[in-house]
């Protein structure tokens, strides 16, 4: 019967070999230089992230009061559409002030 325990396969090492995984197995351990580095890393990167979600919001916002300024500069400077005369104006002018043909 065989054996229900999973086959273990055994590497063999080179005696040419056995510096350099020495030196590998030192590479896979952190050190408390590689931790200060990281916190150097991730504090320098948050910084960055920051200052540029500043800009963004700030040009962001810029944009927005310039597409303002742009919209009421247009709607200010355009000269108003002279508007006609309704028959209740009408109506409203000749019951105030007699007849306007007349007037004038």
């Amino acid at each position: 019967m065989p054996d229900p325990s999973p086959q273990r396969t055994q590497t063999m090492t080179h005696p040419d070999f056995d510096d350099l995984d020495r030196l590998l197995a030192q590479a896979r351990q952190p050190t408390p230089d590689d931790e200060g580095a990281a916190g150097r890393f991730l504090s320098g990167h948050r910084a960055r992230r920051a200052r540029q979600r500043r800009q963004t919001w700030a040009g962001g916002l810029g944009a927005l009061l310039a597409s303002a300024a742009v919209v009421v500069g247009v709607t200010a400077l355009r000269p108003s559409p002279t508007l006609p005369t309704s028959a209740a104006y009408d109506a409203y002018q000749s019951a105030a002030y007699g007849d306007a043909e007349a007037r004038w």
